[in-house]
């Protein structure tokens, strides 16, 4: 495509029908001759480009030939080949130059707009500064910092001050969200630290236009908006540039420090403008699944979990009926705990799906139940769940997660270790952060469950080091490995019998798994040292690690 080529769909390797400095210096005397006419200033133009990059590339000549093409882009006839020169010499490797060129389109793009040029002629600007932009941040390593500061700026700055409201080909920001709905060119503007840190200096004038027209977006038969251009309609205009501007933001809010550009009551303000808009029931467009999918990229982001999980946050995705709404609650549950008094609110939310006939909604009610409780205990959700509608269906994949409520239910009701242990998701050391830090009150429990199952031997279903349920020692590695409890569980017990059992067990079968899982022992110091004292029994442990056949614990 045009954009991803670095020579811009230019022939470099074109003949050179004027080498040298002197034919260059000819040419642009010619070209800034006031006289020269309209016909004579294309062939000019064409021959300018006939040349060589290197000749035309010069910095002593560069400012006389943006000047012309000040003049020769604001002309008709003579605008393709002025943005096929600045094409060219875009293409350079010279950062001064690139820059220059870009900050010059950029500063003529608002006459161009403005103009009695032919609207596809405008069209064909606004394309060439679109490739431009999307294109530069790949440049940026090999720039020096005063070249990027000026472009970034630049283009900002623009942006900023164009009427965002006007819908008309003079609106660069509608161009752009016609071309970008999605706005991936800002994107990839904002990826580098060091151009966010360029940008948002430059920011809070178009911040806050794009601010003001989604929280202040119009009805779609509005008069004001009767004017639209390349055949859009100002319906369809207006939704692709609410589409645009939310991509925008959505796109800032996931950088600490864009974040920062407005208060969470800015953004508040901005969520539920985006939620009573772009998820009504009434609203048939289809950029809400556009949104809904930049929420979940949103949601995935620490400071922007912490706000989609506070209480004003969470009242506003409640009314998004679809499954978005929980989806993106659940999301956020992976990244932050919840604020306490959004507590109740999520539990509601997932009691009204838990009961809803639709399969996505229920499935993802349940994950987010479950996330819940592998946050902040059943202890603090038990009292806003009824437990009547966690139950079994027809769905193993429901199913695989109600098992692991349950269980962890029981664990807190006193009732089962064991069943929360032999739980799917609980093979990769995945206990709830609340049942790792076990208190001192619940240590003695926690021990007996673990000594319980390790003496089952002869019940092939209970037993903690069976060869069928070989795996489920890592959980009680898992507990002991807890830097802040691992070492006052140990010292409960003596953990020789499980691990010798564990060790013989693994010889036994020839599954080495469960010795891959003892390695964990090695991760936590505090732990190694306290098995220090019992020297036998690490010298034992440390030997059974070292003489593990390596192919299968790679396997394991």
């Amino acid at each position: 495509s045009f954009a991803g080529s670095s020579t811009f769909g230019l022939d470099l390797a074109q003949s050179t029908r004027f080498p040298g400095d002197s034919d260059t210096t000819r040419l642009v005397e010619q070209l800034e001759d006031p006289e020269a006419s309209t016909q004579q200033r294309v062939a000019l133009l064409n021959s300018l480009l006939s040349l060589s990059t290197s000749a035309i590339g010069k910095k002593k000549q560069l400012t006389q030939i943006l000047r012309i093409c000040k003049q020769t882009i604001m002309e008709e006839n003579t605008l393709s080949s002025t943005l096929m020169l600045l094409k060219k010499l875009f293409n350079t490797k010279d950062s001064d130059i690139v820059s220059e060129v870009l900050c010059s389109l950029i500063s003529n793009m608002s006459s161009v707009l403005h103009s009695s040029l032919h609207e596809g002629s405008k069209l064909k600007a606004v394309m060439l500064l679109f490739k431009m932009i999307c294109v530069t941040p790949a440049l940026w390593p090999r720039f020096q910092p005063q070249s990027i500061f000026k472009m970034i700026s630049s283009l900002i700055q623009y942006i900023g001050s164009v009427d965002i409201n006007d819908m008309s080909i003079s609106n660069l920001v509608a161009i752009l969200a016609a071309l970008d709905p999605r706005a991936n060119w800002m994107r990839s503007w904002v990826h580098a630290l060091s151009s966010r840190q360029i940008m948002r200096a430059s920011l809070p004038s178009f911040a806050c236009k794009a601010k003001n027209f989604i929280c202040d977006r119009p009805e779609w038969g509005s008069s004001k908006y009767q004017s639209a251009f390349l055949h859009y309609s100002p319906k369809e205009l207006l939704i692709l540039m609410h589409t645009n501007l939310c991509s925008v933001l959505f796109i800032w809010m996931k950088y600490d420090d864009l974040y920062a550009i407005f208060g969470n009551d800015e953004w508040t303000q901005i969520l539920e403008s985006v939620v009573s808009c772009e998820f009504d029931r009434n609203n048939k467009s289809s950029s809400n699944k556009t949104i809904a999918k930049l929420l979940y990229e949103v949601a995935y982001c620490r400071t922007p979990a912490e706000f989609l999980l506070s209480t004003s946050a969470v009242r506003i995705l409640s009314k998004i009926r679809s499954v978005c709404g929980i989806r993106i609650i659940r999301i956020a549950l992976t990244v932050s705990p919840p604020s306490d008094l959004s507590v109740p609110l999520i539990c509601a939310e997932i009691c009204g799906h838990i009961s809803n006939h639709s399969r996505a909604k229920r499935y993802e009610a349940l994950l987010c139940l479950c996330l819940l409780v592998s946050r902040i205990g059943w202890a603090n959700v038990g009292s806003y769940i009824h437990c009547d509608f966690i139950e079994y269906n027809g769905d193993e994949e429901i199913n695989r997660v109600v098992r692991e409520i349950r269980a962890m239910r029981k664990i807190y009701l006193n009732e089962s270790l064991a069943d929360y242990l032999k739980c799917e998701s609980a093979c990769n050391f995945a206990i709830p952060s609340h049942f790792l830090e076990v208190t001192s009150a619940d240590q003695k429990l926690v021990v007996s469950k673990i000594m319980d199952l390790c003496m089952r031997e002869d019940d092939a279903d209970e037993s903690l080091v069976s060869t069928a349920h070989l795996r489920l020692s890592a959980q009680v590695v898992a507990l002991i490995w807890q830097p802040r409890t691992g070492v006052d569980l140990l010292k409960c017990f003596d953990c020789s019998l499980l691990l010798q059992d564990v060790i013989n067990k693994s010889y036994e079968s020839g599954d080495s798994s469960a010795l891959v899982m003892l390695r964990v022992f090695t991760l936590n110091l505090d732990v190694a040292v306290e098995l220090r004292s019992q020297a036998k029994m690490l010298r034992r442990l440390f030997q059974a690690l070292s003489t593990s056949n390596v192919s299968d614990v790679g396997q394991n």
